[in-house]
């Protein structure tokens, strides 16, 4: 399953919010979609299969009378130390990369960067 995260602009209420996520889980290929008021962010699941795109997503909510916006991506660098091992820096990256939000993380044990 392939997860996003975006933003979405125009809503007012957790009815918009519902609106949204209706809109969102009858686009064929999405297998699960939730919207937060409160973050102004959906979260989408799409099945391994599906061929939808950002652009029929936001196509649909646009039509539903909001805006789905991809977020600003950023790259943070670290300093990770304590590291010892081949599997410290595999559990620092495996960490990283469940957190929410992140797209990729890599570590680098001899440069102990994150």
């Amino acid at each position: 399953m392939e997860k996003y995260i975006y933003n979405v602009k125009g809503m007012t209420c957790a009815g918009c919010a519902n609106s949204v996520e209706k809109t969102l889980k009858n686009i064929e290929g999405v297998e699960h979609a939730e919207v937060n008021i409160a973050t102004e962010n959906a979260t989408v699941e799409l099945r391994p299969t599906s061929k939808t795109s950002f652009d029929d997503l936001a196509e649909a909510v646009k039509n539903a009378g909001y805006e789905l916006v991809k977020p600003q991506t950023e790259t943070l660098n670290f300093l990770v130390s304590g590291m010892h091992c081949a599997g410290c820096s595999g559990t620092v990256e495996k960490a990283l990369n469940s957190v929410e939000g992140v797209s990729e993380a890599n570590v680098n044990l001899t440069t102990e960067k994150a």
